[in-house]
């Protein structure tokens, strides 16, 4: 299910951003661009954290071409609450 969700996203939000006047796909190729990558990024990642609440992205970056051959790859370094309450620094990667 969460895998549908991302998809959605992935090919739908470029296109009602960009209906709405917003920031979108900019790129003539049709393809999603980097703040609609991360974006998807984000929702994936605290849709696994305990606590998505206290989700602190330090860093991000989206990478062209993905690591595992894909069109591209978000990765970031985060801050977050773990099962215990304590706070640890960990990284994410997604494709």
């Amino acid at each position: 299910m969460k895998r549908l969700f991302a998809l959605f996203l992935i090919v739908c939000l470029p296109v009602l951003v960009s209906c709405s006047g917003g920031s979108g796909s900019d790129r003539s190729d049709g393809r999603p661009d980097d703040t609609a990558i991360k974006y998807v990024g984000r929702q994936r990642l605290e849709g696994q954290l305990k606590d998505p609440g206290s989700l602190e992205i330090i860093s991000e970056r989206v990478e062209r071409p993905g690591r595992n051959g894909g069109e591209a790859g978000y990765w970031c370094k985060y801050r977050a609450k773990n099962g215990f309450g304590g706070y640890v620094v960990d990284t994410y990667y997604v494709e």
